[in-house]
């Protein structure tokens, strides 16, 4: 084979492999809003499968929130029951743990560097857990309409391990302290889990008048303008995320993101999971991952845009502009685009030099 024809040959390699050649995964701290979000908070409701909250007349707050920021429309649940999600939630798996026993020495997480908390406090990045109806900081069982299995962060021993620092972190909340306290006085950790009681989470009935959903969504309707009309929510991303459905043990079930950064009316298509969010977590604050599954799941970026709440987007599905597409950065699509681009001119001179060339038969 002559040099001209094996140029050929490599140049049209390139136009097929252009997009894998410029394909890649984008990497480093704050990719997700830019560098605008400090704060995320998660609260999460309790056993409601999708389609009883999407489009339901007794979720109306709920759907409202959906309508004007973002909602993960491929969002799923892997385990049940409850403990293990919460903990797929917070370390990228359930570490073992398959039933919602309470904290113990045969039902806990031991070692460090095993949760969430441990990688912020690595950033030196501030968290709490807010627990309604916890009636002292980290209280390791149940207690009234606390129900410690939806408390993650009890089962961890390196932060049990420590009252001081546990009494510090894990902390009790109601309708006027905790979480809307600390939001009230400037004082919002860059991290929140929020646990509603049993009532609030919609776990069990608590009023004859409203059904499990209702509950959720009156809590909800109450609880989150007081997030959204507050100071901290300029430069923070809210997700409400159900912990499982009604199917087992995978179950499609709702994640809403309410931010500034969102793209507004957004349903994503992107299959997602507890340990897409906890990617996102991590890649919101630049942290590494945990090694688990949360290092082999997507972040769940397209529902986000650049990181300038004034560019958000009415969007209905995930094939909508891409943030970086605006802010003037290459993405691989046009980097492909462009390498054949310049590989078509290529081969095109090549081709005139070799049939121009009296010695090419020579080449």
């Amino acid at each position: 084979m002559n040099r001209g024809i094996l140029i050929i040959v490599l140049i049209t390699f390139l136009l097929m492999n252009a997009p894998n050649v410029c394909s890649y995964t984008p990497s480093g701290p704050n990719q997700i809003g830019g560098s605008n979000i400090k704060h995320v908070i998660i609260i999460v409701e309790e056993n409601e499968a999708y389609n009883s909250i999407v489009n339901s007349t007794v979720a109306p707050y709920q759907n409202q929130l959906i309508r004007q920021y973002a909602l993960a429309g491929n969002y799923f649940s892997l385990e049940s029951p409850s403990l293990p999600n919460y903990l797929d939630l917070t370390a990228g798996s359930d570490m073992g743990i398959t039933t919602d026993c309470s904290p113990s020495a045969s039902c806990q997480v031991t070692g460090r560097m095993t949760n969430i908390a441990d990688l912020l406090n690595s950033s030196n990045l501030s968290w709490k857990e807010y627990a309604e109806s916890m009636p002292a900081p980290c209280y390791l069982a149940d207690s009234g309409n606390y129900a410690v299995r939806h408390n993650p962060f009890a089962y961890y021993t390196d932060i049990t391990g420590n009252s001081a620092y546990c009494d510090q972190h894990v902390v009790p909340m109601n309708d006027t302290t905790g979480l809307v306290q600390d939001l009230q006085s400037g004082s919002l950790p860059n991290f929140s889990f929020v646990t509603p009681n049993l009532c609030d989470d919609g776990h069990d009935s608590c009023n004859s008048a409203l059904t499990q959903v209702k509950q959720a969504d009156k809590w909800l309707s109450l609880m989150v303008p007081k997030i959204i009309n507050s100071p901290e929510f300029a430069s923070t991303a809210l997700f409400i995320v159900y912990d499982e459905g009604t199917t087992s043990p995978s179950s499609q079930v709702v994640c809403i993101v309410v931010s500034p950064f969102v793209r507004t009316g957004y349903v994503s298509n992107p299959y997602y999971t507890h340990f897409s969010l906890l990617a996102t977590i991590e890649n919101i604050f630049g942290l590494s991952s945990m090694g688990r599954n949360d290092s082999r799941s997507a972040a769940m970026s397209d529902m986000f845009t650049d990181g300038s709440s004034d560019v958000a987007q009415s969007n209905s599905s995930s094939s909508s502009i891409s943030s970086s597409t605006k802010s003037g950065v290459i993405t691989p699509a046009q980097s492909a685009e462009i390498l054949i681009v310049v590989a078509l001119v290529a081969s095109v001179i090549v081709l005139s030099i070799v049939k121009r060339n009296p010695f090419s038969r020579y080449l």
